[in-house]
């Protein structure tokens, strides 16, 4: 009985060696004297349990590449490797010599140890995940994946994905979703969560295709399939039937609150751009600002839906107020020489147009806004050159294209 109770509690020395034990054991001598005390009693629990507490020593150590961190790692693998003398079945013991194989590059002899152990014992999902970080340091993916998927690992991609997504590391969290889909391929959520990384940069085919994916394989009805479904039916530009899905989205959601301000979204965006209903379209704009007042898109969308209306005076002071609330963002002075260029004013709008530029050289609509003032003046080189900018600096480039193309064919 007390060696089964060591042997279960073996696993929470894996992550969190007790504090009170590492503090008994701080000092090379004593480790060396209980050491040799175990090794005399030949207890093969209490060998692994040690060889565990060694290992932490030297994964906590500050003395990275030290001589302490060295004789720690060592220490750790000749407890392991005199467990298995005694008991040659003990997956524990193959698992933490995996462990120090591991973390000394020793891929090859790792990569043994963790496939003996799980062998030994096939329920042991960190042994798995070892197994697969092993695999995938030596470049084998496809087995990497294989004990991945033994050890459940896509929830874990997923959550990693979306912490890295938080921390704005886009990239990265658009690597760790990938895994979630090879790893689990029937799970809707990793594909989702790609649309979404795809879709609010503005990357709407790259978005539509993997929110497609999701819903092949999301076969109960949901508020994020409903969202989903708006989404692809937006970017084919059937509006009424995206207006229909997002509205039947918010009619499911009920008192939740989870997607509701992508809803509000979608349906502003449906009335906007797609049914040029601008009344409809700003109120959920407004209220997507009230909701969210530090977004500066949402001060540009509500300005937008006055200025296309004529309500240029209205449009005037909502750029102005996200001037204000944003002095280094250089839209602002974007929108501010459009309402310029609608009241006939093209120096003016060229003038707070360059100045934008002179913020921030990679603004796609900036180019774009200049180009349709050098258009206006009837320079049309430097129009198309302007257009050719913002398309090649847009994520979603499908007007600038077509302005770039009305200019070509000889469209004012």
């Amino acid at each position: 009985m007390r060696t089964a109770i060591v042997e279960n509690t073996a696993p929470m020395f894996r992550n969190f060696a007790d504090s009170e034990r590492r503090s008994r054991l701080r000092t090379p001598a004593l480790l060396l004297l209980v050491t040799t005390a175990v090794v005399l009693f030949s207890s093969v629990p209490v060998l692994v349990n040690l060889g565990n507490i060694a290992f932490e020593r030297a994964t906590l150590s500050v003395n990275v590449g030290h001589t302490s961190q060295m004789r720690d790692r060592r220490v750790a693998q000749a407890l392991f490797q005199r467990a298995l003398a005694l008991r040659g079945t003990n997956a524990l013991a193959y698992a933490g010599l995996g462990r120090v194989y591991a973390v000394l590059q020793e891929y090859d002899a790792a990569a043994v140890a963790f496939e003996t152990s799980v062998r030994l014992d096939s329920s042991d999902v960190n042994t798995f995940f070892d197994l697969a970080n092993v695999f995938d340091a030596v470049g084998e993916r496809d087995r990497a994946i294989g004990a991945w998927k033994r050890a459940g690992a896509a929830q874990y991609f997923l959550m990693w994905g979306e912490r890295l997504r938080q921390s704005g590391r886009t990239d990265l969290s658009e690597a760790k979703y990938r895994l979630a889909v090879a790893v689990d391929s029937n799970d809707p959520r990793a594909y989702y969560a790609l649309g979404d990384l795809h879709w609010y940069p503005g990357r709407l085919e790259e978005a539509v295709s993997w929110y497609r994916q999701a819903l092949a394989v999301d076969t109960l009805p949901s508020v994020r399939a409903l969202l989903s479904q708006g989404h692809v039916a937006a970017y084919q530009g059937q509006w009424d039937e995206a207006i229909r899905f997002y509205e039947a989205g918010l009619y499911a959601l009920g008192d939740g609150d989870a997607y509701r301000l992508e809803l509000w979204y979608g349906l502003g965006n449906a009335y906007y751009f797609g049914k040029m209903e601008y009344g409809q379209a700003r109120g959920y704009y407004l209220k997507l600002h009230e909701m969210d007042p530090g977004n500066i898109g949402f001060y540009g969308l509500v300005g937008h839906t006055y200025r296309d209306e004529g309500y240029l005076d209205r449009a005037l002071a909502w750029y102005q107020w996200a001037r204000i609330a944003f002095p280094d963002n250089e839209y602002p002075l974007v929108w501010l020489g459009m309402v310029k260029l609608a009241e006939g004013d093209l120096d003016g709008a060229e003038a707070l147009v360059l100045q934008a530029l002179e913020q921030n050289q990679n603004n796609a609509e900036a180019h774009a806004r200049l180009g349709q003032i050098h258009a206006r003046h009837g320079e049309r080189q430097r129009a198309a050159y302007e257009f050719g900018q913002a398309v090649t600096l847009s994520s979603d480039p499908r007007e600038y294209t077509r302005l770039l193309n009305e200019l070509t064919n000889g469209v004012p």
